[in-house]
C-alpha cells in the first residue's frame, strides 16, 4: 500500500508539468474565414445545414434552417463541389474535411432583408451558393474554408489549402500542448492567441502564435509572433509585429463627487 502512495506522489510533479503546458489552450482560436467578404456578404441568402440546431424558421439572421427543404437542389451540387475538393486536395486532406453550412441566394427575397444589417447590394452580391467546411486535422483545432459558386454552380472563389501535389503531410504526433511548449521554449509567453492558418504563397499550413504585449507603452510596441510549420515542427520562424497604443482616460468618480 505504502508503495502505491510512493509511486501516486512520483507522479504529481509530471501531471502538473503537463497541466501548466496546456495552460493556454483556451487561447486556440480558429484559422482560415468564413465571411465570404467578396461573395455572399451582401446577398439575400438563407443558411442551411445539418446541425441539430437548425430549424424550420427562415431567418433571414443567419440562423441555421434544416437543410432537408432544399436537400433535392443541393446534395447534387454538395456531391459534385465535394468530389472537385476531393480531386484538388487529396484523399489525406479530404478526411479530415467537415461539411458545415451552405448559404444560397434568393434575389427574389430580397425584400424580406430591408433592415438586415449588414445591407443587401446586389452589385456586391458574387455568389449563389457559399459552402463552409472545418478542415480539423487535430482534435479542437479549426480550420474555416468558404467556397462560392455561382448560378452555373461554377466555383468561383480561390481554394485556400494546397493541392495534392503541394499538400504536406502534417505532423499528427504533435499535439496542441507540444505546439504551446515550442512556444514557451521560444519565449513566446504571455501568449496571447493562437490558430493554425494556411499560407498562400508556399501552400502550406502552419501555426502562428502571437506573444500579449507586456507593459504597453503609448506609441510603438514590438510584439513576436511564432511561426511553426505544422508538417515540420522544428522549422520555426520568429517575427516582429509592431503595434500602436493609445492611452484611453476614464473620469475618476469618487474624484468628481469630492470636488462637487
Amino acid at each position: 500500500m505504502l508503495k502505491k502512495i510512493f509511486f501516486l506522489l512520483l507522479l504529481i510533479p509530471f501531471y502538473q508539468h503537463v497541466s501548466a503546458q496546456c495552460l493556454d489552450i483556451g487561447k486556440l482560436t480558429y484559422g482560415g474565414d468564413w465571411s465570404g467578404i467578396d461573395y455572399s456578404f451582401h446577398c439575400p441568402a438563407y443558411s442551411f445545414s445539418y446541425s441539430e440546431d437548425a430549424g424550420d424558421e427562415w431567418s433571414i439572421l443567419g440562423n441555421n434552417i434544416k437543410i432537408t427543404y432544399i436537400e433535392d437542389e443541393i446534395l447534387p451540387i454538395k456531391t459534385e463541389l465535394e468530389n472537385k475538393i476531393l480531386e484538388y486536395g487529396g484523399k489525406d486532406f479530404f478526411k479530415h474535411l467537415t461539411f458545415y453550412d451552405v448559404e444560397v441566394t434568393y434575389e427574389d427575397s430580397i425584400r424580406c432583408f430591408d433592415d438586415r444589417t449588414p445591407e443587401v447590394d446586389l452589385q456586391q452580391c458574387n455568389s449563389k451558393y457559399y459552402f463552409r467546411y472545418i478542415f480539423s486535422p487535430i482534435e479542437h483545432v479549426k480550420y474555416h474554408i468558404g467556397i462560392a459558386l455561382n448560378t452555373d454552380e461554377e466555383i468561383i472563389s480561390p481554394f485556400k489549402f494546397p493541392s495534392e501535389m503541394k499538400y504536406k503531410a502534417l505532423d499528427y504526433s504533435k499535439s496542441i500542448c507540444d505546439i504551446l511548449n515550442i512556444a514557451y521554449t521560444n519565449n513566446i509567453t504571455p501568449i496571447k492567441e493562437f490558430k493554425f492558418e494556411y499560407n498562400d504563397e508556399d501552400e502550406s499550413f502552419y501555426w502562428i502564435i502571437e506573444q500579449e504585449l507586456i507593459n504597453p507603452q503609448d506609441g510603438l510596441n514590438k510584439q513576436n509572433i511564432l511561426y511553426i510549420d505544422a508538417s515540420n515542427t522544428s522549422i520555426i520562424k520568429h517575427k516582429e509585429n509592431e503595434i500602436i497604443q493609445h492611452s484611453y482616460y476614464r473620469l475618476d468618480i469618487n474624484k468628481l463627487l469630492e470636488n462637487q
